[in-house]
């Protein structure tokens, strides 16, 4: 699983990532958390947008074997 969340989320806590990452990892699950100290929940940082759609591209090509 990969996940990608923003510190200053005021929608949803980081820690509910944080403890989502943490459990999958406990269960024997491969987890990614890939986060942005500065950002809130929409990601509003260009940057940011092409790091997350850059992680997902080589995330969904490996896990479909391309």
């Amino acid at each position: 699983m990969l996940l990608f969340h923003g510190a200053m989320d005021r929608n949803v806590g980081i820690q509910r990532s944080r403890v989502m990452e943490s459990r999958l990892k406990a269960a024997g699950a491969k987890c990614t958390l890939v986060t942005w100290e500065e950002l809130h929940h929409h990601l509003e940082d260009s940057s940011a947008r092409a790091q997350m759609l850059g992680q997902s591209d080589a995330f969904l090509r490996q896990v479909f074997g391309m």
